[in-house]
């Protein structure tokens, strides 16, 4: 696999020049830019989440630090790649966690463990649409608009997608007036 990805990558200029003249003008001249701007705005993206899941990481990691979690940082880290994935977030992992804490009778970690659920949770609320809303080029209420219309209507996949198409959309738009 990776031999292939080297003789490839090596390749790719002449294998693109290739390509695009043997496709048709029109192509060229409208498809392939659209493609390389939906490339760009899937990069954006992608900026955008590994930031939040920095920042989910940060404040979980503060606050097991505070609370006493043994291993902390590691712990944060697997909370916060579970909060990566829009549909489960922080909350899956610290509110059973906490719930256990309850029962067990330490009532400090449980009630820690929902102080932290809560400033995660409210923190990604508040940057999540600033981020990624900058990151693509859309306004901040936009983006939460289209995250929260593609998850109601598609899901996980839908809340991954709307944003992008939402910024693809946005420049056909300018493109078609410009």
């Amino acid at each position: 696999g990776v031999l292939a990805g080297f003789l490839i990558s090596a390749r790719q200029p002449k294998m693109r020049q290739w390509i695009t003249t043997r496709l048709p003008e029109n192509w060229n001249n409208k498809v392939l830019p659209t493609a390389k701007r939906l490339k760009s705005t899937f990069g954006k993206w992608m900026r955008a989440q590994l930031k939040l899941i920095a920042i989910t990481w940060a404040v979980v990691s503060i606050g097991f630090l505070v609370f006493g979690v043994p291993y902390a940082p590691l712990w944060a880290a697997l909370v916060a790649l579970v909060d990566a994935v829009p549909v489960l977030g922080v909350g899956t992992v610290l509110v059973p966690w906490s719930v256990v804490c309850f029962l067990q009778g330490d009532l400090w970690l449980g009630a820690g463990l929902l102080a932290t659920f809560g400033c995660a949770w409210l923190v990604r609320s508040v940057l999540e649409p600033r981020l990624v809303g900058r990151q693509l080029g859309l306004d901040p209420l936009a983006t939460l608009l289209a995250l929260y219309a593609g998850y109601r209507l598609f899901g996980l996949a839908g809340m991954i997608l709307s944003p992008l198409l939402a910024v693809t959309a946005l420049r056909l738009t300018r493109l078609r007036e410009g």
